[in-house]
């Protein structure tokens, strides 16, 4: 599940464009013995060569703190939550992956609305000599 973020001093439906994704790699002492490390990607941690990614949505989905009645995810009919699913899998270009998400607007009384499936490419590009 992908719960909203706290709405506090907002008032009517904010717009949700995107799901940022990051990610920890723990190079434990078992594989590296002379200097166990993790790496992480978390926005609130140290910086690293590593980055976020940004998962663009086609259609913003609308939510509000307290919203009511049924979730269309619209500014009109907001949702106060999003469900979803992320699936990765190995790409068939070097060092690059194949996003899936799939993702709904949930309403005050938990239904699911319409689901969107979006699918993502990601690559790793080598900076200009």
């Amino acid at each position: 599940d992908f719960p909203p973020q706290p709405l506090e001093g907002r008032s009517g439906p904010v717009a949700c464009r995107s799901v940022v994704l990051w990610f920890d790699v723990e190079f434990s002492s078992r594989f590296c013995a002379e200097h166990p490390v993790t790496l992480s990607t978390d926005p609130r941690t140290q910086q690293t060569h590593w980055v976020q990614s940004l998962l663009t949505f086609r259609e913003p989905l609308f939510v509000q703190h307290q919203a009511s009645g049924p979730a269309a995810g619209t500014a009109e009919a907001p949702a106060t939550a999003m469900a979803g699913r992320i699936s990765l899998a190995r790409s068939s270009k070097h060092r690059s992956l194949d996003i899936s998400l799939e993702y709904c607007p949930v309403a005050a009384d938990g239904t699911h609305g319409a689901s969107t499936t979006a699918l993502y490419e990601l690559a790793v590009s080598s900076a200009a000599a």
